[in-house]
């Protein structure tokens, strides 16, 4: 196709241009991702003039240069069995390739732009601000061997001239062990490889795990996608004994919800659900931690649980450290999983299926809740302000692990409900003592009901004043617990 003929009749490029230059190269992208690529792209040539931002001007190779050539490693890595480490730092972010398409394609990954020049930070927090990249973090420092990060890295990914040997040097000391450096070269890169496979000091410490050499689509422009793999060091080498160490500092702070929040991440505990997880959803695993007991003890192969074979790095913390981050005394292996984004509510959206509205503010309670949910099929969850964390540690034992198979949402608070579109006449709320006797109630007469569990301790509010479906329980009880209710 003629790049030229992306061009609307006057000449002149717009959003329908845009989106057929994106589709012609092969991105198979929603509307949102399109609208929010063209807001960029926008900005992005607003802003060029006075900051320098980028050499390429011309539309059809600002498209196929810089948007595609960022969006299309995803897919090279994953048809290689590599999936993007979150967090992912761009290193030398720039005009914010390929860190930004990369956010806007992949909203599950936490993407760090690390740009030292302020002028392009501030331009970088422009555009994740224009665009709403919950998932983008701007570092307006430069990157070295020194540097300190709010969000632990698991990952680097750099199109940089910078000789690959170099940047290995530069993030070695705080990338973890595992941890993976994915550089966007040009086809001749052989001898950058091989000068660090030649360094006897180097070559211990690095692996190459995928190189790719591919041409961006319609074009004949070729690419080399290198990817390192930092070794892991076996337990064997290294054990944590240091209540400094920043790896022990992560996993304690996963006892409050405010990290697990704040981290992306989250502790998995038990025999069952720490390999379930692991199969279930392999790129979310960033590490699995054990006691220095583990391996080593008498029992261990009786007591020892069998893991599916992939390259999780793993961490040996000393048994007394350990037991500071086992959130329920399992003595190991516990799984660090990064838990997936929860989306916001749209009831207008919902069609044809039961949703339920959890203000659970106990985790164990919450967790119950959305296993009672799970067996009984009911697919979508709508979590109040109110609730707990729906992967807090606690929550996931009490889930038995079910959260990854329910549609999960972020709700209004429990009190806000009456100001929520698209909600009216089917709200029913879980009653102890007034509304329709549940057994009487026929919930054949709509499918799209919404049933609302009360607050423990409060119930509902009265000034929400919706249907009830009331539970018949002996006078001597005073209530029942949010779950038992629920499973009834």
């Amino acid at each position: 196709m003629d790049p030229i003929k992306h061009v609307s009749n006057t000449g002149k490029i717009n959003r329908q241009a845009f989106e057929q230059a994106l589709r012609h190269y092969g991105l198979d992208l929603t509307i949102t991702q399109i609208d929010q690529l063209w807001r960029f792209h926008q900005h992005l040539r607003q802003r060029n003039p006075e900051l320098n931002l980028t050499r390429i001007h011309n539309f059809d190779n600002m498209v196929r240069k810089h948007y595609v050539d960022s969006c299309i490693i995803d897919r090279i890595l994953r048809s290689e069995g590599i999936f993007l480490p979150s967090p992912l730092l761009d290193l030398g972010s720039g005009a914010g390739f390929p860190g930004i398409p990369l956010a806007i394609l992949r909203p599950d990954v936490q993407i760090i732009l690390a740009e030292g020049r302020q002028n392009r930070a501030e331009f970088l927090t422009e555009c994740a601000d224009l665009l709403g990249l919950r998932n983008a973090v701007i570092h307006g420092h430069r990157i070295s061997s020194r540097s300190e990060l709010t969000l632990q890295p698991q990952g680097v990914i750099s199109r940089a001239v910078e000789d690959m040997g170099a940047t290995l040097r530069r993030v070695f000391d705080w990338l973890p062990d595992g941890g993976r450096v994915i550089f966007m070269k040009g086809p001749e890169c052989d001898d950058e490889i091989q000068n660090i496979q030649a360094d006897a000091h180097w070559n211990t410490r690095w692996n190459v795990i995928c190189d790719a050499a591919y041409t961006l689509p319609h074009s004949a422009d070729h690419r080399r996608l290198v990817v390192w793999q930092k070794q892991a060091v076996t337990a064997d080498q290294e054990i944590i004994r240091s209540t400094d160490n920043s790896r022990f500092k992560l996993l304690r702070g996963l006892r409050q919800t405010r990290n697990i929040k704040k981290q992306s991440v989250t502790l998995v505990a038990g025999d069952r659900i720490v390999p379930e997880w692991m199969r279930i959803a392999p790129d979310r695993c960033e590490a699995l931690i054990y006691p220095d007991t583990y391996l080593r003890s008498a029992d261990a192969s009786e007591r020892r649980i069998t893991l599916p074979e992939n390259s999780v790095p793993r961490w040996t913390l000393q048994r007394d450290l350990f037991r500071e981050v086992d959130p329920i005394g399992t003595n190991g292996p516990l799984l660090l999983f990064r838990w997936p984004e929860i989306p916001s509510w749209n009831p207008e959206e919902q069609q044809n299926e039961i949703t339920l509205l959890l203000p659970l503010s106990n985790p164990e309670n919450l967790g119950a809740a959305l296993r009672n949910a799970a067996a009984f099929g009911v697919e979508r969850v709508v979590l109040l302000a109110e609730a707990a964390h729906p992967f807090h540690p606690i929550s996931i034992r009490s889930a038995a692990g079910h959260q990854l198979g329910l549609s999960l949402f972020r709700g209004p608070s429990i009190r806000e409900l009456n100001s929520v579109p698209g909600i009216s006449g089917k709200l029913l709320a879980l009653s102890q003592v007034q509304g329709t006797p549940l057994e009487e109630f026929d919930f054949k007469t709509q499918r799209d009901w919404m049933v609302l569990v009360g607050e423990e301790g409060r119930g509902v509010p009265q000034e929400l004043n919706i249907p009830g479906l009331r539970i018949a329980h002996t006078s001597g009880v005073e209530s029942l617990n949010a779950s038992v209710a629920l499973g009834i």
